[in-house]
């Protein structure tokens, strides 16, 4: 799938990518390859610089899951590693359902996702461990999302070139 002129390996991490984009986090597509302290090189989806996060997109499948669990135990400093899942689907009207997203922190930590009252950026935070905006440093004393509480954006493909034409 092409999301934004870049070339997305499946329609679930396009939908990350435009969650992303509509929550104003920037982010970067297989940007870092790492090499894990068992020797396997792995390529984590995505990494939100201004907030020191990666989130490795998953299906429903746990294929995989161990090399985004290694890079959690061996990372330093206050970088976060999240799995993020398909999107959970709740009931909104009897005829209508919508997404939500859905992440796990491969540590155990109760990992939410919050909006700073200072800056207004969003960002994941550990809550038993810091209320401290990971962007600009101050107190959060505001709302904490937990996994399946906050909508989730399916992408939509680029449109060819050609359909632009007239």
């Amino acid at each position: 799938m092409v999301y934004r002129g870049e070339q997305l390996r499946s329609e679930l991490e396009g939908g990350w990518a435009r969650t992303l984009d509509h929550l104003g986090i920037a982010w970067e597509y297989e940007k870092h390859p790492v090499k894990l302290a068992s020797g396997e090189r792995y390529l984590p989806d995505f990494w939100l610089p201004a907030v020191r996060t990666f989130i490795e997109a998953k299906g429903t499948h746990a294929e995989r899951r161990h090399k985004p669990e290694e890079l959690a135990k061996e990372i330093k400093g206050d970088v976060i590693v999240l799995i993020g899942w398909p999107p959970i689907m709740k009931r909104v009207t009897p005829y209508l359902w919508d997404p939500y997203m859905q992440w796990l922190d491969p540590l155990g930590y109760d990992t939410r996702l919050a909006q700073c009252p200072g800056c207004s950026g969003w960002q994941w935070m550990r809550a038993q461990l810091s209320r401290r905006c990971r962007i600009c440093g101050a107190a959060h004393t505001g709302l904490l999302a937990k996994s399946g509480e906050l909508p989730f954006y399916p992408a939509e493909a680029d449109r060819p070139s050609w359909m632009d034409a007239s």
